[in-house]
């Protein structure tokens, strides 16, 4: 009734939903008073909220390519996901750059690994188990692991000044523009954002996220060939996989080469305007 009263008293021309529990009553106050609403998301597996009101959505915009949906496709439309415009197509000179900014030689081979903005515990319990052989055996590798506020001791006493660890990488772009392979999870904002860089990625993806979205994001990138997915509970069992896959990275440039042209197909640079259109075209 809330739902109802605040629409009627705002009279929006269109609404967006984005998902989320509190999508539901305004999308069912939306569809009674025959307000146009679109929704959207992220993950490659729509949301339980957007999965309730979608029948009467006007239109559905999406992350990810329109046949991993459910929707109708006459009523769906591949946006992609709004993110920051720092995130861009990297040449080897804002590589390069990005080294420079980060203080690490030009010349250097780079590995960025994050689980996310809080870290992941098992991610670094992986990378705590393989990283001091791979830099070892590859004298010329940097690698910048993001470990989470609660995690900066994963490494114990091991220390490499080719390893840099940080809790939080705020500038998250310029870490990103400065690697030549990316290991993460597989949240759709983390994909959107490589996909605009053309990086290539190992993907982790979480297996307890609610809904498993990230294990289908991962899918559908492995299905493209657009990154390397490997199952968290076999890396815990058997870490010198990833150290492998890895290092076959490292050495293959072909294979890089074809997991960041891949990659970049997915991207959209534009979604946060594509988006911003749907919603005019589609507002009374």
């Amino acid at each position: 009734m809330q739902a109802v009263w605040l629409l009627i008293s705002n009279r929006p021309n269109a609404i967006f939903i984005k998902g989320g529990f509190v999508g539901v009553p305004i999308g069912l106050a939306a569809a009674i008073l025959r307000i146009p609403y679109i929704t959207h998301d992220s993950d490659t597996m729509p949301g339980l909220a957007n999965r309730i009101i979608g029948r009467w959505a006007k239109m559905h915009a999406t992350g990810m390519p329109v046949e991993f949906y459910p929707y109708k496709k006459a009523k769906t439309r591949f946006t992609g996901i709004p993110i920051s415009d720092d995130f861009r197509f990297v040449t080897k000179k804002d590589q390069l750059k990005a080294k420079n900014t980060l203080k690490i030689p030009a010349d250097a081979r780079v590995v960025l690994v994050t689980g996310g903005s809080l870290g992941s515990q098992r991610i670094n319990t992986i990378m705590g188990a393989i990283l001091p052989g791979i830099l070892d055996k590859n004298t010329d590798l940097v690698v910048i692991h993001q470990v989470g506020h609660a995690n900066q001791k994963v490494h114990g006493n091991y220390q490499n000044l080719r390893l840099i660890v940080k809790s939080f990488i705020e500038k998250f772009h310029i870490a990103s523009a400065a690697a030549d392979v990316v290991i993460a999870r597989a949240s759709a904002t983390t994909i959107a954002g490589l996909s605009i860089q053309a990086k290539p990625t190992i993907l982790i993806p979480s297996p307890f996220l609610s809904g498993g979205h990230q294990l289908k994001n991962a899918q559908v990138m492995k299905d493209k060939n657009a990154a390397v997915v490997l199952q968290e509970e076999t890396l815990l069992k058997e870490p010198n996989i990833l150290a492998e896959k890895l290092e076959d990275l490292l050495e293959n440039s072909q294979h890089r080469q074809n997991l960041s042209r891949a990659i970049a197909e997915l991207a959209k640079p534009d979604a946060a305007r594509d988006l911003a259109q749907l919603i005019l075209e589609n507002s009374k």
